[in-house]
């Protein structure tokens, strides 16, 4: 796993670190992570007024072009431990996401997002909700919000 990571994150300029703060809430921060082969773990410096607590913790790697087209995004699961100026972030599992499971693992993500919805929508007896694409397309031809 480390060698996928590695050259997987190599695609990425940044993270985001997320953890639990001291109230047991999530927190995230902008990070730049640095491999650190030897214990096959991920450097992280610590940001100002940013406490996270040891334990359970991920990494997102995303990037798009200004169109928001082209995403690419990938998630890493791992422990969080803390040193005096560093987060020290060991990886458990690498979750590709969209852009680098290949046009399968894409398509893969895209049909279980669409069951998770008909599951949620049926345990409530919803229906699918209807999307307004002519709004959307004379909204797209103005250049105005619909709001």
């Amino acid at each position: 796993m480390w060698t996928d990571l590695i050259k997987a994150m190599a695609g990425f300029p940044d993270a985001v670190l997320t953890g639990v703060d001291a109230q047991g809430f999530p927190s995230s921060v902008r990070c730049r992570p640095q491999p650190d082969p030897a214990i096959r773990a991920l450097h992280i410096d610590r940001a100002p007024g940013v406490a996270l607590l040891d334990g359970p913790a991920s990494l997102l790697c995303h990037s798009h072009d200004r169109n928001l087209w082209r995403l690419r995004s990938l998630l890493v699961r791992g422990q969080l431990t803390t040193t005096e100026t560093t987060w020290v972030f060991h990886p458990t599992a690498l979750v590709p996401g969209t852009g680098l499971a290949g046009p399968v693992g894409d398509a893969r993500s895209f049909i279980a997002a669409r069951q998770r919805a008909g599951r949620y929508l049926a345990r409530r007896g919803l229906t699918r909700p209807k999307v307004p694409w002519q709004l959307i397309r004379d909204t797209a031809r103005r250049g105005t919000s619909t709001n």
